[in-house]
């Protein structure tokens, strides 16, 4: 682990004063731990459930006593608190559908090859899927490992929407929800592309992105006790509902899906 000792002190001073507060709100349920790789750098995918997913992945990591710098969206680096804060955690700002997207996959293979842990949502935004399943992954994370030959490690998340839904921007105090957070076995990249020698470049990163959008969906499946959908949603192709719908709204729409949710495997 590499990260720079200010990032790494401000992180563990977060983490030491926060735990309290994130285990009385929250039930957290860290997985798989042991199989995170040692004392080399690598590179974190998820599923995206809910905006307080952040907050989970940095506790579950800072556990095995692992600082990673996850990659966020622009616009949260720019309020001036919390943008101050994430900067100083050690955080990765992305400009989402601009030619600046186009640079981070530069910059986390620079981070990387400092050593450091980077941490990433494939998806891009969190899931429009109505149950919450995962939706298809973009292609950076796979570039990112593809150029570097790093190691991808699958984590599967379940549990963070309860607790702040992807349409509300009112956290559940009240709901206290068990938040499961598991590491699945690295995933090897440099031979990858050996398996497919006949593939392109775009083709090599489509095809490891589905790889481990199917391992994070077969993974959520077992926690959840339910089957995914056939068809992975594809943002591409699928109509986005927050462009046609009011947040409100759609927070509304959502509420039977997240009590549905409450009785799995109970």
């Amino acid at each position: 682990m590499n990260a720079d000792y200010a990032s790494l002190r401000v992180t563990r001073r977060s983490v030491a004063f926060l735990n309290p507060l994130y285990r009385l709100i929250c039930r957290p349920i860290f997985c798989g731990l042991e199989k995170l790789p040692q004392n080399e750098p690598y590179l974190v995918v998820c599923n995206h459930l809910s905006s307080f997913d952040g907050v989970s992945m940095v506790f579950f990591f800072w556990k095995a006593g692992v600082h990673i710098r996850l990659v966020g969206k622009h616009t949260a680096f720019k309020f001036p608190v919390i943008g101050r804060f994430l900067s100083a955690l050690g955080h990765i700002p992305i400009h989402r559908d601009s030619p600046q997207a186009k640079t981070i996959v530069d910059t986390c293979a620079r981070h990387l090859s400092q050593g450091d842990i980077v941490g990433l949502y494939p998806e891009g935004t969190t899931t429009r899927q109505k149950q919450y399943w995962p939706m298809t992954f973009k292609t950076g994370a796979a570039r990112i490992a593809l150029r570097t030959g790093c190691k991808i490690v699958p984590v599967v998340s379940w549990g963070n929407q309860q607790f702040f839904p992807r349409y509300s921007f009112i956290p559940r105090f009240w709901r206290r929800p068990k938040m499961i957070f598991r590491a699945l076995d690295p995933v090897e990249t440099k031979q990858w592309s050996k398996c497919f020698p006949d593939y392109t470049e775009d083709a090599l990163a489509r095809e490891l992105s589905d790889h481990l959008c199917g391992l994070i969906t077969s993974a959520l499946a077992k926690e959840r006790g339910e089957e995914p959908p056939e068809k992975t949603f594809d943002l591409r192709i699928e109509k986005d509902p927050w462009l046609e719908k009011s947040t409100w709204k759609l927070a509304l729409e959502d509420l039977p899906e997240l009590r549905r949710q409450r009785r799995l495997k109970r």
